[in-house]
């Protein structure tokens, strides 16, 4: 959990707010709160009423995730697949990867957003023409 927080703290995010049952998850006596929406500040600024609402919805999802298929999703990803994912990298990258992925370490750099509009109308004069 404290790897998650310091992402969060590293990207400058916060937890954009929660109305609702207190816990979102349980299972036996287990109880926990999953559902987490963040944001950076600029945003929370310009959607001040935002937030993350559970009107009782969740709780009537049925899991369908196996514990054994639960454990192939926990397990620490390999070599071979972060190559077969991104194709046919050099090992650097590989290795940047599997370092970012197992270990919670992001390379710097790799938080740098380049944001490309394309826009839906011929000669676009605003934004929502994107």
């Amino acid at each position: 959990m404290q790897a998650f927080q310091d992402a969060l703290m590293d990207c400058s995010l916060e937890d954009i707010g929660y109305h609702g049952d207190k816990f979102t998850f349980f299972r036996g006596g287990l109880r926990e709160r999953l559902d987490r929406a963040v944001s950076n500040a600029d945003w929370m600024e310009m959607h001040p009423l935002c937030g993350l609402i559970d009107d009782g919805l969740l709780s009537t999802v049925k899991p369908v995730v196996t514990p054994q298929m639960n454990a192939l999703l926990v397990a620490p990803y390999t070599k071979d697949e972060v190559k077969k994912a991104l194709f046919q990298i050099g090992d650097e990258l590989t290795k940047e990867v599997l370092d970012a992925i197992n270990n919670k370490k992001i390379p710097d750099g790799w938080n740098s957003t380049n944001v490309v509009l394309i826009p839906k109308v011929d000669s676009p004069e605003m934004i929502p023409w994107f």
